[in-house]
C-alpha cells in the first residue's frame, strides 16, 4: 500500500508540474518575457504629464516597444532641466530585408543617421495618455543631450502641442477678446439707435449684413472666451469662425458702397465704423491664416 501511495502522489505531481510548465508558456510564450529587449533613451524639454511606464513606443502607430522609466535631469552648468525618457524596443519587431542581420544597434544607428527621431504624441484622447512616436524627419538636425550615456539616445524633436504654445505664445488673446467686445458693443449700440431705425427703407435692408456680421462676432467672441484657456483643443473651429467673420466684413463693405451715397453723412460713418472692425479683426486674421497653413497642428496634441 505505501508503495502504491507514493506512486500516486508521485504521478499527481508530475501531472501538476507539465500542466504549470505548459501554462505559463501558453501565457508567457508571447509575452516580453521571453523577449531581449535593448534600452534607449530620449530627452524631451516640454511637459510629459500624460506619459507613464509601460506606456507604448510606436512607429508609426505599429507597437515595437514600450516606455520603461522616466526620470528629471537637471543640468547646473547650463541651467536647464530636461526629461530623459528610458524606452525599450522588442528585437522581433524589427526585421531585416535584403541583407545580413547587422543587429538591433546598428540598425537604429543607421535609422537615426536617417532621420529617425522620437516625438510625444497623444495616444488617447480619452484618456488623455501620452506614447513616444517614432518616424522619420530627415530635415531636422539631430540634437543630442546627453548624460545617460549607458543608453543610444535617439534624438527627440518638439511635439504638435509644443510647436503650437511657441507659435501662439506671443499672441495677446485677452487683447483680441476685449476689441471684439468693444466691436460688439459699438455695433448693438449703433444698430438699436434711433438714428439707424430712421434711415430710409431701402438703406436698413441693404446694410441687414450688419446683424448677420454682429451674431457672426458676438459667435466667435463666445468661442474665443470659452477657449481661452483650452486654446489647444479647438483653435482649428475658432480659426474657421474668424474667416467667416471676416469674410461678412468684405460683404459688408460692399455692400455699403453699393447703396449710400458719395455724399451721405451716413456713408462716412458706416465706412468709419467698418475700418475699426477691421482694425479689431487683423489679430484673429493671422490666427486663423496659420491654422491654414497647418491643419493637422490641431489634431493631436494636444
Amino acid at each position: 500500500m505505501s508503495r502504491k501511495a507514493n506512486h500516486f502522489v508521485i504521478g499527481l505531481f508530475v501531472l501538476a508540474s507539465i500542466s504549470l510548465l505548459v501554462g505559463g508558456l501558453v501565457v508567457f510564450g508571447s509575452g516580453a518575457l521571453f523577449r531581449e529587449s535593448q534600452r534607449y533613451v530620449t530627452y524631451f524639454d516640454g511637459s510629459v504629464k500624460g506619459l507613464r511606464e509601460g506606456a507604448s513606443v510606436l512607429f508609426r502607430g505599429v507597437k515595437i516597444g514600450e516606455i520603461k522609466d522616466v526620470h528629471l535631469q537637471i543640468d547646473h552648468q547650463s541651467e536647464s532641466v530636461r526629461i530623459p525618457v528610458v524606452f525599450e524596443i522588442y528585437p522581433d519587431s524589427i526585421l531585416e530585408v535584403g541583407q545580413r542581420p547587422s543587429g538591433e544597434g546598428r540598425v537604429i544607428r543607421r535609422m537615426i543617421e536617417q532621420g529617425l527621431r522620437a516625438r510625444l504624441e497623444m495616444e488617447s484622447i480619452v484618456t488623455g495618455l501620452l506614447a513616444v512616436n517614432l518616424n522619420f524627419h530627415p530635415e531636422t538636425k539631430p540634437e543630442y543631450v546627453g548624460g545617460m550615456n549607458q543608453y543610444m539616445e535617439i534624438p527627440s524633436i518638439p511635439s504638435t502641442l509644443d510647436l503650437l504654445s511657441d507659435a501662439f505664445g506671443d499672441v495677446p488673446i485677452g487683447e483680441v477678446v476685449k476689441d471684439f467686445q468693444k466691436m460688439a458693443q459699438g455695433l448693438s449700440r449703433f444698430i438699436e439707435s434711433d438714428a439707424f431705425q430712421n434711415l430710409p427703407h431701402e438703406i436698413v435692408q441693404g446694410t441687414e449684413d450688419f446683424r448677420t456680421f454682429l451674431a457672426s462676432a458676438r459667435k466667435l467672441l463666445a468661442r474665443l472666451d470659452e477657449d481661452l484657456v483650452p486654446l489647444s483643443k479647438d483653435l482649428r473651429h475658432v480659426g474657421s469662425e474668424a474667416k467667416e467673420t471676416l469674410v461678412e466684413i468684405r460683404k459688408t463693405v460692399s455692400n455699403a458702397n453699393d447703396i449710400l451715397a458719395e455724399d451721405s453723412p451716413t456713408r462716412y460713418e458706416l465706412r468709419e465704423l467698418i475700418e475699426e472692425v477691421k482694425e479689431a479683426a487683423i489679430r484673429v486674421r493671422e490666427l486663423s491664416e496659420y491654422l491654414e497653413r497647418n491643419p493637422e497642428a490641431l489634431l493631436r496634441g494636444k
